[in-house]
């Protein structure tokens, strides 16, 4: 069987694959590739992250119980 190089998200380098410069939020504090993960977020408002959960938490088991339920 013929050997495949891994891809990045197996391993394998990407500055292999990619010459150039890193982007700046790819670097830590001493300027070097990080090659922890990263958390990549998403910029909503207010307002459509209270909908969100609000649908999150009428769409769970939790929307069906009232005060009276919770305070037994």
């Amino acid at each position: 069987m013929p050997a495949v190089s891994p891809g990045p998200h197996l391993g394998g380098s990407r500055q292999s694959q990619h010459q150039g410069t890193p982007h700046p939020e790819m670097l830590d504090e001493s300027g070097k590739v990080t090659r922890e993960p990263l958390l990549v977020m998403r910029s909503i408002s207010v307002d459509d992250a209270r909908e969100q959960l609000d649908a999150l938490y009428e769409a769970s088991d939790g929307a069906s119980e009232t005060t009276d339920d919770l305070t037994d």
